[in-house]
C-alpha cells in the first residue's frame, strides 16, 4: 500500500510537470479548500467510498471463521487470492472511469452522454475480465492447490463464485467513479452501507446451513445488489441533472 501510495504521487507530479509547465505544485492547503468550496467534504466522503468498498472482503473472512472454524477461514481466504486479481482490475478501470464522467458532467449534466459511455465502459471492463474468470473456473483446483497445498483443493468451487462476485462488483466500480464524478459520492457511500448492512447479517445463518460454499453466492447476490443499488441511484442523478 505505502510503495502503491509512493509510486502514484511520483507518477503525478511528473504528469503534473510535464502537462502544466511553469505552474508551482506546492501550496497551502487553505488556498485549495479556499479555491473549491466544498472540496475538503468531497474528499472525506469519497475517501469513505473507497473505505466501504474495501470493507465486505475483510468483514466476510472474519464472520467464515467465527460460524465455522479457522479451516472453513482459511479455505475462503484461499479462494479470494484468485479473485483479488479482478477486483484490483475493476478498481483500476473505475479509477481510469472517472476522469471521463468528470469531463461528461462538465459538459451536459444528463444522462445524454453518460449513459452510452458508462455502457461502453462496462463492456470493456465485461471484455476484459470474462477471459480470467474462464481460466478461473477451468484450472480452479491447481490454482487452489498452488495456492494452498492439497488440503485446500475444496477451495475450488467456492474460488469460481468469488471470481464471478468480483466481476459484478466492478459495476458497482463503475457506477460509483460516476456518482463521485457528479458530485454525488455521498449516495455512493449510501449505496455501499447499505448493501453491506443487508447482506452481511444474512451470512452466519447460511454458513450454518450449506457450509463455507455459501459464502460464494452471498459475495454474488451482494455484488449484484450493490450494483443495482447505485445503478439506480446515478439513474435518478442524471434525469434531475446536476444537484
Amino acid at each position: 500500500e505505502i510503495a502503491e501510495c509512493a509510486a502514484m504521487w511520483l507518477f503525478g507530479i511528473r504528469v503534473a510537470r510535464r502537462e502544466l509547465g511553469g505552474v508551482r505544485l506546492r501550496g497551502r492547503i487553505e488556498d485549495a479548500r479556499r479555491e473549491h468550496d466544498g472540496l475538503g467534504r468531497f474528499i472525506l466522503v469519497a475517501h469513505g467510498d473507497t473505505v466501504f468498498s474495501n470493507l465486505s472482503p475483510r468483514i466476510v473472512p472474519l464472520m467464515v471463521g467465527w460460524a465455522l472454524g479457522p479451516a472453513a477461514a482459511g479455505l475462503y481466504s484461499v479462494a479470494h487470492r484468485a479473485a483479488v486479481v479482478i477486483a484490483e482490475l475493476g478498481q483500476l478501470l473505475g479509477r481510469a472511469a472517472f476522469t471521463e464522467f468528470a469531463r461528461l458532467f462538465t459538459i451536459a449534466p444528463s444522462d445524454e452522454h453518460l449513459h452510452p459511455t458508462l455502457w461502453r465502459t462496462i463492456a470493456v471492463a465485461a471484455a476484459a475480465i470474462a477471459p480470467v474468470i474462464v481460466l478461473i473456473d477451468w484450472f480452479a483446483e491447481p490454482i487452489a492447490v498452488f495456492l494452498g497445498g492439497e488440503r485446500f483443493l475444496a477451495a475450488a468451487p467456492l474460488m469460481t463464485w468469488l471470481a464471478l462476485a468480483r466481476a459484478a462488483q466492478v459495476v458497482t466500480n463503475m457506477t460509483g467513479a460516476a456518482l463521485v464524478a457528479a458530485g454525488r459520492p455521498g449516495l455512493s457511500i449510501a449505496g455501499n452501507a447499505l448493501a453491506l448492512t443487508l447482506a452481511v447479517p444474512v451470512l452466519p445463518w447460511l454458513l450454518g446451513q450449506w457450509g463455507v460454499i455459501a459464502a460464494g453466492p452471498h459475495a454474488l447476490a451482494m455484488a449484484v445488489g450493490n450494483a443495482s443499488v447505485l445503478a439506480l441511484a446515478l439513474h435518478l442523478t442524471t434525469r434531475r441533472g446536476r444537484p
